[in-house]
């Protein structure tokens, strides 16, 4: 995740229209394209896009007779008196707390459960000057009343390494093949030569890597440019990057994926066009190394609700949670998809309570399967907050402020539910 010079993570969301244009890179034979068009016919519940990259398919509620695309209500996490648990202290994170300055943190979470396990990666700080961010690893046996001490799984190497492996962050993990493979945001120097003592932002930008594991707890070992994994390799591959550097911009970055069938479908951030505006693009390719190779790469409407996707194999709808925008949140909001290119955002809110202006800051994630897949029974949806300090006291409104102007000091926080699917939908198992 790119930061700006103040160290503050740039989260923005910005309303676009969707060229739904097919811009395959790499393709050969259209090995891929007939990958996706067999996945949907083998699988009913996978959605995907047509051969024109548009939105071809109605996704039918198996519960009804209508045919239609589910309508999702209101009442999806409870509106009155929600509670929130910490599954991060800021202040087990590593990060610099000082009088004047504030760099710790948790936040933009991946969130996996498998039986009664419920697995959690979360960006926090890297090495204080020598590197922005860090992965950190945390578990729960009691769906989420508890949590483990909090671990690096990935961590960056110093930029005065290589240059080239200077964060990593935004997590989003999904298994394949025998493997746990976790795709994150990292930062390369694009832009030339860093002079001594002067700001990495203005010549760096935000890249998509992967590494993977045999377990959910990791080791995590980098993908390479030597195309090797190795576990702390300061050379890690870039799978997704801007075609031209522009001081400044973001990059690439804050994915999200999902397995569907043969295929890995990744929503990420992308301000890297001519006019530089934030677009949220969907690519969908075989396999994790492939995302730069071969692969089919649409534009969405922008109307997804957040950055975390999953996938409901009851409503067959692509949804994605998210607060509505990066200051001040009262809520959180709910958008669905057919295909995972045209969204609709519903301006309903699924959860909304006095205690949400504090809670929900900064972007989440929410619980999914090893497939990315929504699942029965108890979900998560976390998120960062400003920290909460002893005796767990919400802060007032002066505190938050003084909080943010020194820098980022963000625990993170989840919300339960019982039912995701059920809640929203309405849907019979």
């Amino acid at each position: 995740m790119k930061k700006s010079s103040s160290g503050v993570s740039l989260l923005l969301f910005v309303v676009v229209g969707c060229s739904g244009e097919l811009v395959g890179a790499g393709m050969e034979s259209g090995r891929l394209d007939a990958d996706v068009k067999g996945d949907r016919d083998a699988d009913a519940d996978v959605p995907g896009p047509s051969d024109a990259g548009g939105s071809d398919a109605v996704a039918t509620n198996p519960c009804t007779t209508s045919g239609t695309v589910p309508t999702p209500e209101t009442s999806g996490f409870p509106n009155t008196s929600p509670t929130f648990q910490r599954v991060i202290d800021a202040d087990q994170t590593g990060g610099l707390v000082s009088p004047s300055k504030y760099y710790a943190y948790a936040y933009g979470p991946s969130i996996l459960r498998e039986g009664t396990r419920t697995h959690v990666y979360a960006c926090t700080p890297g090495i204080v000057g020598e590197s922005w961010d860090h992965i950190r690893y945390t578990y729960s046996d009691d769906d989420g009343a508890t949590w483990s001490t909090p671990t690096v799984v990935l961590a960056s190497t110093s930029y005065a390494v290589t240059g080239k492996d200077y964060s990593a962050c935004d997590p989003s993990i999904v298994f394949q093949d025998g493997y746990y493979y976790l795709f994150y945001s990292g930062a390369e120097n694009i832009g030339g030569p860093i002079s001594n003592g002067s700001d990495p932002s203005e010549t760096i930008q935000t890249v998509i890597r992967v590494a993977r594991a045999t377990t959910p707890a990791g080791p995590f070992a980098k993908f390479t440019n030597r195309h090797t994994w190795e576990v702390g390799a300061s050379d890690p591959l870039t799978l997704v990057e801007s075609k031209t550097f522009t001081k400044g911009r973001y990059g690439v970055g804050q994915q999200s994926v999902v397995r569907m069938g043969g295929n890995l479908y990744m929503w990420y951030l992308d301000d890297t066009a001519a006019d530089g505006v934030f677009k949220i693009k969907l690519r969908i390719a075989p396999a994790p190394w492939e995302f730069g190779h071969e692969y089919l790469e649409f534009d969405t409407n922008n109307g997804l609700a957040g950055l975390e996707v999953r996938y409901d194999p009851r409503s067959k709808l692509f949804i994605s949670l998210g607060v509505p925008t990066y200051m001040n949140i009262a809520a959180i909001i709910l958008s669905t998809s057919p295909d995972g290119i045209e969204w609709t955002k519903y301006p309903a809110e699924i959860v909304s309570s006095p205690d949400m202006r504090h809670h929900a800051r900064i972007e989440g994630g929410f619980t999914g399967d090893a497939a990315g897949h929504l699942l029965d029974g108890p979900t998560l949806f976390g998120f960062a907050a400003p920290h909460v300090g002893p005796g767990g006291s919400v802060p007032t409104d002066p505190e938050i402020e003084a909080t943010l102007a020194k820098g980022p000091y963000w625990d993170l926080f989840s919300l339960r539910t019982d039912d995701l699917s059920e809640r929203l939908f309405r849907v019979c198992p």
